[in-house]
Order: C-alpha cells, then structure tokens, then sequence
C-alpha cells in the first residue's frame, strides 16, 4: 500500500460524505467570499443592521428575563432578575434608536476590553 493510498482512506474516513461532494463545499466557500467583499463595500449599512438586530435580541431578551424573573416565587434574587431585565430593555431601546450612537459606544467598549 504506498502513501497515496493510505492518505485517501484516511480523507474518506474522517471527511465521510464532505469528501465525495466537495463541490459544493467549494461553492459554499465562493459564495461566503463574494458575499464578503459585497460586505466591505457597505459597512455602514451592515454596522447600521447589526445594531438593530443587537437592540432587538437585548428586547427580547429583556422581555424573557423579566417574564422568568417574574415567574420565580418564593426565589431570592427575583428582585436582581427584575432589575437586570429592565436594563436589557432599557439598551434595546437605546441601541434601537440611535444604532450609530451605539455602534460608537459599543466599539470603544471592546478596545477598552483589549487596551486592558
């Protein structure tokens, strides 16, 4: 058996069907690449999207925290449940109207992050 061989059937073994329709993988990875580059020309749409979607995830996480806070008696900490709920949905509101301001604030938070 020489090198050739052996090498194929470990690819087969491990990679399982990936390796019989590679095609598609490549083609997948082609259309992340072109979706990419259409990407970098509008980042300020993109940044603009991805605040709002940020905003409505913390809305709706704020709603489901609040709503599971709520719905634990006799719990201690219900009242630090509340309270973290209504700051969720407090910055989904902010994040949601003014997404620049937030995309600003948020991406000096993160080099604060890695400055410390």
């Amino acid at each position: 058996m020489n090198t050739n061989t052996q090498l194929d059937s470990i690819f087969t073994s491990q990679l399982g069907e990936i390796h019989e329709k590679w095609g598609w993988l490549l083609a997948l990875g082609i259309a992340f690449i072109l979706l990419g580059t259409i990407g970098l020309g509008m980042t300020f749409a993109l940044t603009m999207v991805s605040m709002l979607f940020f905003g409505f995830l913390m809305l709706f996480g704020g709603v489901f925290q609040l709503v599971q806070g709520l719905g634990c008696r006799g719990w201690k900490s219900i009242v630090i449940h509340v309270l973290v709920a209504i700051a969720y949905l407090i910055c989904g509101v902010i994040i949601i109207t003014n997404p620049l301001l937030a995309s600003e604030i948020i991406t000096m938070m993160i080099a604060a992050i890695f400055m410390a």
